[in-house]
């Protein structure tokens, strides 16, 4: 995998990130609108974290459908140093964006390490069961 290539890449996961982000926001201005009665910061928290699961998802798939299978391996570590880089970069950011989103911004990108690191250690086990030989895959 090229230099050009990764920083594409990274550059993707980065707007992944930031679209998730502002959809939300957009999301939880909507529920707040509709939902009047309910509305609360737990529900802002629960719609970023939500949004966070959204975006760690959404990053391993593309992790998945855009490298080529012999460098998956390193598709892998690359999107183990990304995600915990977006993380910090939303917990640097969140104290910028007001009270308010404070913490949902935070609740993000926990959820959002969280959720890449479970689908990150479930692949990486997946793969290693599939590539060795088993009594179950044996008739």
């Amino acid at each position: 995998m090229n230099f050009k290539r990764t920083i594409s890449t990274l550059g993707r996961y980065l707007g992944i990130n930031l679209l998730t982000l502002l959809a939300a926001a957009f999301a939880d201005i909507l529920l707040s609108a509709v939902l009047l009665r309910f509305s609360s910061h737990a529900l802002t928290i629960a719609c970023f974290a939500v949004a966070g699961v959204f975006a760690a998802v959404f990053c391993f798939g593309l992790t998945e459908n855009t490298i080529p299978q012999e460098k998956k391996r390193m598709a892998g570590c690359i999107l183990v140093i990304t995600i915990p880089f977006c993380a910090a970069l939303f917990f640097v950011i969140a104290p910028l964006s007001g009270r308010e989103y404070n913490w949902p911004v935070k609740f993000f990108a926990m959820a959002q390490l969280a959720a890449g690191f479970f689908l990150w250690k479930n692949k990486l086990y997946d793969d290693a069961e599939t590539s060795g030989s088993n009594s179950f895959n044996n008739p």
